[in-house]
């Protein structure tokens, strides 16, 4: 019995390998779609935000569970899903044989079962768009941080697991974007149904799996196009959640073991135990802050020059509307400053009016 379930886990990953594989210059296309970066992208953020942002010189990604519009998510979902069963009834790629092995595609970009869990930093091509000071000076005075993503100017590396990607608002691109996905999963199935793979290893999993992963690109990147004027791009990272939790778990529980066995060793008394630490995993906390609707869960991606120390690369902060613009604009030089960030990085004042 358990050699028969370890052969089943082999040929399920050996199979989603093979849906991936395939996937791969698809989503090679994706991404290059949106590889022409604007010089700066911005960031907006509140006061706090950008104070925690400049100390750690890293972007807090979000749960996308958590986004000021929580209708994206929505509204993402619910074309994606009408998408993928118009792809499929409309598909010449297969036959009909082949489609009537399908299982239900009802609810793919259900995010709890996407594996890799995904977090997101949100930018905007423009520094001081109207529509996001409202969204984000309910509390405090927001600000706007400008920083160079493209890699061949900053020198930037993005972390493991993370992509710089293009919001797409356009239906039309959505549609062909979700169809050439569908497409590609479809003539992956038939190609290993007729090398012989049995009905039962591919179907429902891991085909429904690999469908799922695949559309989790377009599933995040699509957005309303009432929302264009933001002309937005998104950090999108990925990661197993429960393993990190897990991670950071023991690695604190090693240093209190640790910690014991030094007291121990003091005493004359030996007591040793292996590290418990997972190998495989980043390493990544995810922390959590608060809101009107409950702890938003987020991680901190490290977005370093190659500079010693290591630095965000920042090039501009506009803070937001405000009564004060000139002192609000002094004594983010001085913070700016103090953090060890040169005088050249360009600071000013929204030019949008304080009654807006």
């Amino acid at each position: 019995m358990e050699h028969g379930r370890r052969t089943s886990i082999f040929t399920g990953v050996a199979l989603l390998s093979r849906f991936e594989q395939d996937q791969k210059l698809r989503k090679a296309a994706w991404l290059d779609n949106g590889a022409n970066y604007p010089d700066l992208l911005y960031h907006y953020t509140s006061l706090d935000g950008l104070e925690g942002i400049i100390t750690s010189s890293s972007i807090w990604a979000s749960d996308p569970r958590f986004l000021n519009d929580s209708s994206e998510l929505t509204y993402a979902a619910g074309l994606v899903d009408e998408w993928v069963q118009e792809a499929v009834s409309s598909s010449t790629s297969v036959s009909e044989q082949v489609k009537s092995y399908l299982p239900d595609l009802h609810g793919l970009v259900d995010m709890p079962a996407m594996g890799l869990h995904p977090f997101i930093a949100c930018f905007c091509e423009e520094g001081d768009l109207l529509s996001q000071w409202r969204g984000y000076g309910s509390s405090q005075a927001p600000v706007s941080i400008g920083l160079s993503l493209r890699p061949s100017v900053s020198r930037l590396r993005l972390p493991n697991q993370t992509t710089l990607e293009k919001v797409v608002y356009d239906p039309n691109q959505q549609r062909a974007a979700v169809t050439e996905v569908v497409e590609t999963w479809l003539i992956t199935l038939a190609a290993l149904l007729d090398d012989g793979f049995p009905r039962s290893a591919l179907l429902p999993e891991p085909a429904r799996e690999a469908l799922m992963r695949a559309l989790r690109e377009q599933y995040l990147c699509f957005k309303h196009p009432s929302f264009s004027e933001e002309r937005e791009w998104r950090l999108i990272k990925l990661i197993d959640v429960d393993a990190e939790i897990e991670h950071a778990l023991n690695v604190e529980s090693d240093k209190m073991v640790a910690a014991a066995a030094r007291k121990m060793k003091a005493l004359g008394r030996t007591f040793e135990r292996p590290p418990n630490l997972a190998a495989s995993r980043e390493g990544v906390r995810v922390n959590f802050r608060k809101s009107a609707i409950g702890l938003i869960p987020y991680v901190e991606l490290k977005l370093h020059e190659t500079s010693l120390p290591p630095r965000l690369p920042l090039r501009s902060v506009r803070h937001g509307p405000t009564a004060h613009p000139d002192l609000a604009v002094d004594s983010l030089r001085m913070f700016l400053r103090s953090c060890g960030y040169n005088p050249a990085v360009a600071v000013n004042a929204s030019a949008v009016p304080l009654r807006f």
